[in-house]
């Protein structure tokens, strides 16, 4: 691996690593801004940090880049030691009638959003033969038409401490916002109602 460049926030003069949370900024910043690649994370909470290489223009901060990004950049490493995946357990609300899933607990991306969690277990359910009736309408007639059958992502929710999850959540906003504890999420699902 090469040398950090000179001036980068992890190193000190002398080459030393700088204390976590150093202010210093990027500089000499190595890389051809030819093909413009990007950088695209979640921080801690679940938001999404997005930039273009050619963006950044070295009066950026530490503390305004994604650690694992000055790590790699910096120091030439790759992250270790990150949460990238979390297990949890995908189990009926007490309230609901839905039967458990052969397979309930799960190992995913952080970044997972919870609409895939919703197909998912709407795809579960339809496997084990679950059918939830619902009316299927009918533009034309202006009524009420045939009775579907089957699951779709549509016809259930997800909570998590009985808190209502939205599709454009992640796995990560849901641990760090909702079940706020470090061992497995627990997310329960009903029939919507």
């Amino acid at each position: 691996a090469s040398p950090p460049a000179k001036g980068t926030p992890s190193s000190s003069p002398g080459g030393k690593p700088r204390a976590k949370g150093t202010t210093a900024k990027l500089a000499d910043w190595p890389f051809s801004f030819a093909n413009n690649p990007c950088i695209i994370s979640t921080t801690s909470d679940g938001e999404w940090f997005r930039r273009r290489i050619e963006d950044l223009d070295g009066s950026e901060t530490a503390e305004e880049i994604p650690e694992w990004v000055v790590s790699c950049v910096a120091d030439g490493q790759l992250p270790t030691g990150l949460d990238l995946k979390f297990s949890f357990h995908l189990m009926p609300h007490p309230d609901s009638e839905l039967p458990a899933l052969q397979q309930g607990k799960l190992l995913a991306p952080r970044i997972l959003p919870i609409s895939k969690v919703l197909n998912y277990v709407a795809n579960k359910l339809c496997d084990q033969n679950v059918e939830i009736e619902r009316s299927k309408w009918d533009g034309q007639q202006g009524g009420e038409g045939d009775r579907e059958k089957g699951v779709r992502a549509d016809d259930i929710e997800l909570l998590c401490n009985d808190k209502m999850l939205t599709p454009d959540m992640t796995l990560s906003k849901v641990r760090h916002g909702i079940w706020k504890r470090s061992d497995d999420i627990i997310i329960q699902f009903r029939e919507r109602g």
